[in-house]
């Protein structure tokens, strides 16, 4: 019975932590920009460039985008999505789970898709960015 009880623990313990991971993308790779953001479930997006940034609209919020210094033509559009404060089972702890979409485009054109961050707010990237 003694050695029951730690091996229980360390499944309830295993079962209760999610951790952070990264998904490639490689379904967006050569699609045009737009057609990667409105997989997004926007029904209608804007990409612009303008001031040496790329402003994307979806459902009239911006998300998070820039061009590199460097000139290179590449666009990193962004977007963090944090899910509120949830409770663990067998904890009274809280946690806001996160996690961010990064799209890295050329010539309007996906050069590498992703994104990271924790298991319950991915599946919001997850749903959206289905094959």
């Amino acid at each position: 019975m003694k050695k029951a009880v730690p091996v229980f623990l360390s499944m309830v313990l295993a079962a209760c932590s999610y951790s952070r991971h990264t998904v490639r993308l490689s379904q967006m790779e050569g699609k045009p920009l737009s057609f990667a953001v409105g997989r997004l479930g926007a029904p209608e997006q804007e990409v612009r460039q303008g001031d040496a940034r790329i402003y994307v609209w979806i459902h009239d919020e911006a998300w998070e985008a820039y061009a590199p210094e460097d000139g290179a033509g590449v666009a990193i559009v962004g977007k963090t999505v944090v899910y509120p404060e949830t409770v663990r089972p067998f904890s009274k702890k809280t946690y806001t789970w996160e996690c961010r979409l990064e799209i890295s485009a050329e010539k309007g054109l996906v050069t590498e898709a992703r994104y990271w961050g924790d298991a319950p707010a991915c599946d919001y990237f997850r749903d959206r960015l289905k094959p």
